[in-house]
């Protein structure tokens, strides 16, 4: 299986992740309990794993339809950052994790969809 296809169903899986946090983290504003921190801590963890490993599936790139590859990856890699800071914030300070959460979603969402038109034209 080529590796570009083992990165996206990494990534695919921490993207399934996320969206049980924040359906839990919605139904935590209306009275729900929180969601469990390990659950988050997967979460990151598999999305590090994918990020990873999709730098190593694109490292020697060189066709033009690559630069899709790399924009996804720095997408991604900026939402690894955004997705860093919100248990931070959360830990240090309660101003800013939400922001910081509707940051690393929208451009892990983003990065994620130019990362899918990547592999569907590989």
């Amino acid at each position: 299986m080529p590796l570009l296809t083992i990165a996206f169903g990494i990534l695919s899986v921490a993207v399934l992740l996320g969206a049980v946090l924040a359906t839990m983290h919605l139904r935590a504003t209306e009275g729900g309990a929180l969601p469990l921190w390990t659950l988050g801590l997967a979460h990151g963890v598999v999305g590090a794993l994918g990020f990873a490993v999709l730098a190593w599936a694109l490292a020697g790139e060189t066709r033009v339809v690559g630069a899709f590859g790399w924009d996804g990856l720095a997408l991604l890699g900026a939402a690894l950052l955004a997705g860093t800071a919100v248990p931070l914030l959360a830990r240090l300070r309660r101003a800013g994790v939400g922001a910081a959460m509707a940051l690393h979603a929208s451009v892990a969402i983003i990065g994620y969809v130019i990362l899918m038109a990547y592999v569907s034209v590989r």
